[in-house]
């Protein structure tokens, strides 16, 4: 990799910024200061961190929660109409082990717990994690039951909305987590508001 490869951000971070910044003129100005960021780092001949891990870092710290809550459904909604809809259409079978639930919603707890994160880092207010963490609940699990329902209409998927407001309290418990642990890990500076 040449050292101009090495400073310029990867090809799915521009696809991915399209959907963390919306103007235009703020993607051009944000990526033109992570490249600057990064020469600099280069002329002073400090060792770069992994260009991809660096460039997701520095995209994941201007996700909004709002637009997190809303890349977190589509991702659940693909899923389980990829793993429930379309490969068993084609007649692939995806075998379900024991951990399959575990990895799943470990991993839509996490993005709550980070919905929190962000919403602390946006405005300084722990209070503001369990609201950021119980909507982005709410909204990917009733995008899941909804796909689950539509794809199999029975009662049984119909009864999972009556689970909702459990996955809002645990969504609203994750996100406390969340800013809790950013307040201690990054606290804001009140000074810069």
């Amino acid at each position: 990799m040449t050292a101009r490869e090495n400073v310029d951000p990867p090809k799915w971070f521009g696809y991915l910024l399209r959907l963390a910044l919306t103007g235009r003129i703020s993607r051009d100005c944000f990526v033109g200061d992570l490249i600057e960021e990064r020469n600099e780092q280069a002329l002073r001949g400090e060792k770069l961190p992994n260009r991809n891990l660096w460039y997701a870092r520095q995209l994941l710290s201007v996700v909004g929660h709002r637009r997190l809550t809303f890349i977190l459904a589509a991702v659940v909604c693909l899923t389980i109409l990829l793993s429930n809809g379309l490969l068993p259409l084609l007649g692939i079978d995806i075998p379900e082990f024991p951990g399959t639930n575990v990895v799943f919603f470990g991993g839509i707890a996490l993005a709550w717990a980070y919905a929190g994160v962000v919403a602390y880092r946006q405005t300084g207010n722990v209070a503001d994690g369990p609201l950021a963490g119980a909507t982005s609940a709410l909204f990917t699990m009733t995008t899941a039951m909804t796909t689950f329902a539509l794809l199999q209409w029975d009662h049984a998927h119909l009864s999972a909305f009556e689970l909702l407001p459990m996955f809002v309290l645990v969504g609203a418990v994750f996100g406390s987590i969340g800013s809790g642990l950013a307040r201690f890990a990054s606290p804001v500076d009140r000074s810069l508001r």
